[in-house]
This record gives C-alpha cells, structure tokens and sequence, in this order.
C-alpha cells in the first residue's frame, strides 16, 4: 500500500496495471474545459499555454504535496511530462505528470519516453537515473532514486486530470516489468 499524505491509496486494477487514487484538487466551477485549456485536443508543446497551465498546475501541486521538482521533462504530450519525488518514511515516492486522461476516461502511458521505453518501466527508470547522473544539479537525485529503486522502496504516482469526473488526483501505479 502506499501512503501519501497521511492518506491510503486503495489499490484498484486497470488492465496490468495496479493503480491507487486519491483526488487533490477539483476545477472550482466544473467549467475547466473551456476556461483553462485543458479539455482542447490540439497538439502542445512547452512553449504553449496548455503546456505551461499544465506545468503550473503539477509544480504547485506537487510542491504543495512535499515533493522536490526534478528539471527537464520525460516524455507525454509533446514531451511536457515532468517528475518529482519525495522521501516518505523508509520509502520514495516518484510523482510524474501531468497526464490526461482521454474524454472517455482512458489514460494512456508514453510508450517512447527516454528511448524505446514505457513510462516506469524498469528499463524507463535506468534511463532517467542515468540522465540525472549527467547533471550536476540533479546528481543527489538521481542518487536517492537509484538506492530506492534498488532496495524496492521507490513508488510510482501519476498526477491525473481526470477529464470524465474534471478533477486532478494521485494516481498510484505499478508497472509490468
């Protein structure tokens, strides 16, 4: 199980994937989709304002949340998705987002994030340990990612627009290696 906030995710299973949620934040007037950009289907880039109201949102949620940002993006729409972690007791939490889901409530994983790999596949979180290590400024990152990935402690969470019930929750996941 894991535990966010003093809060239990319940696990629930999406196809191979086991996910847990919980709702952090909802749109105040249920009007989201015309109002903040966020239910357009056009493409974006970091350079747009959905890029940008999309970055907003996950940094302030997840600096609200505890989590220390992480630069650069790792894949998703137009490669905008972007990571954060925390150290919660003996375990690591990897937050990335912020994802989408479809207006039909589907969600879908970048499936040619860092290379040829699936978002928090086993091979994916390699790649991301090895890019940090590149980085002066994120090195002590991708260290504390690397010893929790190792001991088994790391755990994954999606950031999560839930398009259908128009709120933003945490969406634990764990990935089929």
């Amino acid at each position: 199980m894991v535990f966010l906030e003093g809060v239990m995710l319940k696990p629930v299973w999406l196809m191979c994937i086991a996910v847990w949620m919980l709702p952090v934040w909802s749109w105040a007037d249920g009007s989201a989709s015309d109002a903040s950009g966020l239910g357009h289907e056009q493409p974006m880039n970091f350079f747009s304002s959905e890029a940008r109201l999309r970055s907003e949102l996950f940094e302030s949620i997840a600096l609200r949340h505890g989590f220390s940002l992480i630069e650069g993006r790792f894949g998703g729409d137009f490669n905008n998705d972007q990571l954060a972690f925390k150290e919660q007791g003996s375990r690591v939490i990897l937050l990335l987002g912020l994802k989408r889901t479809s207006s039909t409530g589907d969600l879908q994983m970048d499936q040619m994030s860092m290379g040829p790999f699936l978002q928090f596949s086993s091979k994916w979180m390699l790649a991301v340990i090895q890019s940090l290590k590149l980085s002066e400024n994120q090195y002590q990152k991708a260290i504390v990612l690397e010893k929790a990935r190792a001991a088994k402690t790391l755990d994954f969470v999606l950031l999560l627009h839930d398009r259908v019930a128009n709120d933003v929750k945490f969406l634990g996941v764990k990935a089929p290696d």
